[in-house]
This record gives C-alpha cells, structure tokens and sequence, in this order.
C-alpha cells in the first residue's frame, strides 16, 4: 500500500491507495507516528483509492483515532471506497469512527468544526458486496415453477439475492424474485427445505471477494417482498472453509476491539435452528 501524508500547521492528511491489509498496518502506524512527533495529533485518512481492506488495519484505525483522542486529537476517515464503505456499514465501525464524503468535511471534524460528517458516496464502483446468486443443482426444478419461456429466449440459470449472514455452518440470504413473478409463497416452493443449490456468495474482507460452494434449504420464512433462507453447506473447498473462519475470528477480534472487553463475541459453533 502507498501512503502520501500531507502535514498542515494543525492536521495532516494521510491519501491511502492500494490494499490495506495485515501488511500494510506496520506502514500505516509508522506514518502515525511520524506525525505524533512533529506534534500533530488531528489525523484524516482519505481511503478513496483503496481497493481492498481486512479488519486488522479497521482495528488499527479504531486503536489510531482512540491513542490520538490521547493526545487531544482525532482520526477522521474521508471518501471511503466503496468497498471500504460497505466493510464500515456491516461491522458498525462509522458509529465509532468520523466518515465523511470529502476531505474538506474531514479536516472540519477533527479540527473541531462545526461540519456534519456525512455518508460516503461510492468511488466509482458500482459492485454490491452483499449480492449472492444461487441456482439449482437439478435445472428441471426450474420448469416447475417458471413460465415456459416464449420462442427464443430460456428460463434463467441462476437468481440473485442478497446477503444477510455467512457462518461455518452455512448462510443466510433473501431473495425477492427478481423478475420471475412468483409469489412470496411459489418462491418458497421453488426453494423448499431439503433442495440443493450452488451458491456463489460475498466474504467481507476476503481477498478474492466471493466464495462458491452448495448447500442444502434448512429454513424458509415468506415475507411481504419475498422470501429470507437459511441453507446450510454441503459442499466447500478447504480453503472456502479456511477463509469463512478467519472471517469469523476476524469479526469477533474487530468487534471487541470496537465494543470493548466483555462483550459476547461471534461464535461459530454449529447454530440451532
């Protein structure tokens, strides 16, 4: 990861780029400090142009702003990615760090200004991070509950849905029924308890960014706008498994790092349902 600082009479501002992973935090803390002796104690990270980011460098923005609020200063984060802004809104890390959609609004936080941080806005990347597409492991389930389609067009391969939770058990996703028109209660036929699916999924902070694998209906609730799924795996290469449990450790470190000692961490015991 690159790093250009930027030093003001009060403040600095740190432009991050490329990906800030486990590697990148001892560069990121050494450009702190740096900052810490020429007495600067007001920090704004701009993350526009990164691309990636793991929760040990979201612990050490949380650890910065709090060893900075030390000293009489503070951390804000400016124009977050929209990768970055997606990891902020799922961990709950903007309810402890200042996020804003500019630099400007950034440096008027940790100054002290009367600037109200905003939302961030995407950087140019329209992919959604919490989209899973499934499909059948026996296409001719399909034909039961779709239309036969007109001469020259087909029946679609896959669905989308979107993410709600990923474990080592299984995951968990709604689905609204895109444009097959079936009621709430046809989409929980076509994914009744018992069928198989393949499923490729989001992992948060996750290098290659999806995962694949199969898994099996174990619950299935219809509401107003469709239908929320609970599917358990059944199939999952070795290093898919690796990756959902460092996620999950992962998560549990960063959360008590957020929400403090004590607090019930995430557990990745088989859940009951």
């Amino acid at each position: 990861m690159q790093i250009t600082p930027e030093a003001f009479d009060d403040y600095a501002v740190l432009y991050l780029k490329g990906e800030f992973d486990y590697y990148a935090v001892k560069t990121f803390e050494d450009e702190l400090e740096n900052l810490k002796k020429v007495g600067l104690s007001k920090v704004v990270v701009d993350l526009q142009f990164v691309r990636f980011i793991n929760s040990t460098a979201l612990g050490s923005l949380v650890k910065a702003n709090r060893a900075l609020g030390g000293h009489g200063g503070k951390l804000a984060v400016a124009r977050p990615s929209t990768f970055c802004r997606d990891i902020f809104e799922r961990v709950g890390i903007n309810r402890i760090l200042s996020v804003t959609q500019s630099v400007e609004e950034a440096v008027a936080t940790v100054r002290g200004a009367n600037a109200k941080a905003a939302k961030a806005e995407a950087a140019g990347d329209d992919h959604d991070h919490a989209t899973i597409t499934f499909s059948s492991v026996d296409p001719k389930r399909i034909e039961l509950f779709l239309k036969k389609p007109k001469k020259g067009e087909t029946l679609p391969a896959s669905f989308v849905g979107r993410m709600i939770d990923v474990s080592m058990d299984g995951l968990e996703f709604t689905w609204n029924g895109g444009s097959t028109g079936l009621t709430p209660f046809e989409m929980g036929q076509m994914l009744a308890i018992g069928t198989e699916w393949r499923v490729r999924f989001p992992l948060p902070m996750y290098q290659r960014g999806y995962c694949e694998g199969q898994v099996a209906i174990q619950r299935v609730e219809e509401r107003l706008d469709g239908v929320r799924i609970v599917a358990a795996f059944k199939k999952l290469d070795p290093e898919v498994k690796t990756a959902i449990a460092r996620y999950r450790e992962d998560m549990a470190v960063l959360r008590e790092e957020i929400y403090g000692k004590g607090k019930p961490k995430s557990d990745d015991k088989a859940k009951k349902r």
